[in-house]
């Protein structure tokens, strides 16, 4: 069972940064900032957001963050939009983060044993209760939530007028 699931998590990170490196390739800083019309995030904030939580899903599998403690605050759930002009993570060093991080989360699961993945853990303060809590059920739904912010930053790239990435 061990091997499916972490062949399973293994193929959904490694499919989450294709499309992210798809969706974010030829996006510039200034782009990367610009707000959707009515609301929602820009891509600063989207691709930021990716990384910050990647900060703990490395967390989850004895790693280390990518994004300071401060450069994380601005992208955590609930933080402000980021706008031209505020404080925010140059979009180059986001995509770097977002590079590094995928390959470090894949590495950490490719050699993590089942003992470790399957190890019942609570994680204080997540959003989701879960019934039966453990790391692969807690890897599994951060999967689900940055797949989610895939498909944002998709839309978001044709906002900004550019072709889609996935054809």
């Amino acid at each position: 069972m061990i091997k499916m699931v972490k062949d399973t998590l293994l193929a959904g990170y490694g499919l989450s940064q294709r499309i992210i490196t798809i969706n974010i390739e030829g996006v510039t800083h200034a782009e990367s900032l610009k707000q959707p019309s009515p609301a929602g995030n820009c891509l600063n904030w989207i691709a930021g957001h990716i990384l910050a939580t990647r900060g703990m899903i490395l967390g989850l599998l004895g790693g280390k963050p990518f994004l300071s403690e401060q450069d994380a605050g601005y992208y955590i759930r609930g933080s402000a939009p980021v706008k031209p002009g505020e404080p925010c993570v140059e979009f180059g060093r986001l995509k770097e983060g977002l590079e590094q991080t995928s390959g470090m989360i894949l590495e950490k699961i490719q050699e993590a044993g089942s003992d470790f993945i399957e190890e019942p853990l609570n994680v204080p303060d997540f959003p989701v209760k879960l019934e039966k809590p453990s790391r692969d059920a807690y890897l599994t739904l951060l999967l689900v939530h940055e797949e989610y912010h895939c498909g944002q930053l998709g839309l978001g790239r044709r906002l900004l007028g550019k072709d889609s990435a996935i054809k």
